[in-house]
């Protein structure tokens, strides 16, 4: 979470058809089949090895049937070299990088995920320094790309298992929305998470300030 970068894209890239909101990628607060197109750069590596299913599946419950996932890592194999082949697990913790992977370890986290996967590589242009402009896609994918990039489409989604479908969904409204501070959000993330512990199908809306569009928060 990262308000002070929220804060930052509402006052400076802000439109009628924008909403930025924080959310935990294991509990997304977004409604069920509602988007069109996930992107999702850089974000896998900075996940816990055992949170990666979730993440996956949660982006999967997110996207309409025909939706796409277009999703970046950085590929481990790289940094292996660039630090003389010994083991980056300590610099990884550092920066955040729990699960950086090689490319049969990426596939095999979307294998079957979704009905159609194009798979890409990203490598630094020669001569260039700047890490923003300077990469190109390539069309080909090998243990060699600096960087992994897929696009998937058509999420295949899992059935709900049997002995939940008869349990309630649960909503928690609150008026107000204080992310500073806590306030209806942190109440609604305690009660939301003991209750989808327990299997219930949970969300959580605040309203926010008066001239602000709804927030939507807690855990589904």
């Amino acid at each position: 979470y990262d308000w002070n970068t929220i804060n930052y894209a509402r006052q400076f890239y802000a439109g009628d058809n924008i909403c930025y909101l924080t959310s935990d990628a294991r509990g997304l607060s977004i409604l069920d089949s509602s988007v069109d197109v996930v992107v999702s750069f850089e974000t896998i590596e900075h996940l816990y090895k055992e949170d990666i299913p979730r993440y996956l599946e949660e982006i999967k419950r997110v996207l309409k049937p025909d939706g796409i996932f277009i999703i970046s890592t950085t590929n481990k194999k790289a940094g292996d070299i660039s630090n003389g082949g010994e083991s980056k697990q300590a610099a990884d913790g550092e920066r955040g990088h729990h699960s950086e992977m090689y490319l049969h370890e990426f596939k095999n986290y979307l294998s079957g995920q979704f009905d159609r996967v194009e798979y890409y590589g990203q490598r630094m242009r020669e001569g260039q320094k700047d890490i923003y402009e300077s990469y190109d896609v390539e069309n080909v994918i090998s243990d060699e790309s600096e960087f992994f990039l897929a696009v998937l489409e058509r999420p295949v989604k899992k059935q709900a298992d049997k002995q939940d479908s008869g349990k309630p969904r649960v909503l928690f409204a609150a008026r107000y929305f204080y992310p500073l501070i806590g306030g209806a959000e942190h109440t609604a993330n305690t009660f939301m998470n003991d209750l989808s512990e327990n299997g219930y199908i949970c969300a959580a809306v605040c309203g926010g300030e008066p001239s602000a569009s709804p927030q939507y928060s807690g855990r589904v």
